[in-house]
């Protein structure tokens, strides 16, 4: 009874959206919120998968302008922008490089087709304005997680399950 209890638990933890094949047999990813200014502590861990995206959007601090970033990892938990739609251009600010699509708005300019790995996704929260993370039907406003000023790093966690088969059981490696 009790495994059968523990295995209703794992199914109503996975996010919607979640490889549950991979979460139950395989790694198990999470998008984690770091904040470096507060001894690295975890704010936020979130169940993933490959498959998934998240988003930022946040008022750029030089042009002042919005941006808005769509991100996904792969199996190994290396991140990559994908795409991003800005008002301006300015320092920090992704440009379009061959075999990216770019597509221009009224006000705005949207670059789609990119793949750019990101081996560090870093930001500091802003004094001013909100920023937000997006994850499947979560939206986060990290000021409401962080102090204005604080450095947060947005981190994808790979735990590697393996069999002992003397007990039947998994364990877990995090990366």
């Amino acid at each position: 009874m009790k495994h059968f209890i523990f295995l209703l638990l794992l199914i109503f933890s996975i996010a919607p959206g979640t490889n549950v094949f991979a979460s139950v047999c395989g790694s198990e990813f999470h998008i984690e919120l770091i904040n470096h200014s507060k001894g690295n502590s975890l704010i936020l861990s979130m169940i993933a998968s490959p498959e998934d995206t998240f988003e930022l959007k946040y008022i750029h601090s030089v042009e002042k302008t919005p941006v808005f970033e769509i991100y996904n990892f792969d199996s190994k938990g290396q991140i990559y922008l994908t795409e991003t739609t800005v008002e301006s251009s300015g320092y920090g600010l992704p440009l379009a490089e061959d075999g990216d699509k770019v597509v221009y708005g009224e006000k705005t300019m949207t670059i789609t087709g990119m793949h750019k790995r990101i081996d560090c996704l870093l930001m500091r929260v802003s004094y001013l304005n909100d920023m937000f993370l997006s994850f499947s039907l979560c939206s986060i406003n990290l000021r409401d997680v962080a102090c204005s000023g604080d450095q947060i790093e947005i981190k994808i966690s790979v735990a590697v399950k393996r069999e002992i088969l003397n007990e039947g059981s998994c364990q877990y490696r995090w990366r």
